[in-house]
This record gives C-alpha cells, sequence and structure tokens, in this order.
C-alpha cells in the first residue's frame, strides 16, 4: 500500500489509519515513511466508529462484521477478501456490496 500511494503526486496522497496487528508494527511505520505517505500505523484501533466517520474510503477484508459496519456508517470500500477463508465467504460478502454500488471487489 505504501509503494502504491507514493505514486500519487505528493498533494494527493491520502492520510491513512492502517491497522496491522502486533507483529510488523515497525516495519509498516517505517514503509509509509520511506514512501512520503502521512499515516498512522496501529495494531488495533480501538474507536472503529470514530474511524469509519472519519474516512473517505476503507481498503479492507470483507468479514461479515467489517461488511455490516460498512453499511451502517455508508462508507465506500475496497474489499480485498481472504481467499482462504471457509468456503471463500468473503469474497461472496464483498458481492453483496459491490451489487450495491457501495464496493469494489478486488
Amino acid at each position: 500500500m505504501p509503494q502504491a500511494l507514493a505514486l500519487l503526486p505528493p498533494e494527493r496522497r491520502p492520510v491513512v489509519l492502517h491497522q496491522c496487528g502486533a507483529r510488523g508494527l515497525d516495519e509498516a511505520r517505517e514503509a509509509y515513511a520511506q514512501a512520503g505517505v502521512a499515516a498512522e500505523v496501529v495494531p488495533f484501533v480501538e474507536d472503529m466508529a470514530g474511524a469509519y466517520a472519519r474516512a473517505d474510503l476503507a481498503v479492507c477484508r470483507a468479514g461479515a462484521l467489517t461488511v455490516a459496519e460498512l453499511a451502517a456508517a455508508g462508507l465506500g470500500a475496497v474489499l480485498v477478501p481472504f481467499p482462504y477463508a471457509v468456503d471463500d465467504h468473503q469474497t461472496r460478502n464483498g458481492e453483496a456490496l459491490v451489487a450495491a454500488g457501495a464496493a469494489e471487489l478486488i
């Protein structure tokens, strides 16, 4: 993600909130810093309602709770389903938001 965002002109780069878990935290922070992208990298987001309220777009997995929260918040998303989830259910979850015009699925 940091390298992709670095391709944007500096004035067009978004401010990022990136939840990455405890492992890889330092590496993720360093990647954003090297890419010149302003990012708050955290192991866990304590206030998801606040994060959704501040966001213009979410890039995330497509678990059932996440999809429901995105719909409730009215937040558009780029969904990246976990392909090894049981019966690939995250892809089907994401397809519901795509059908409603609320997300893109990659």
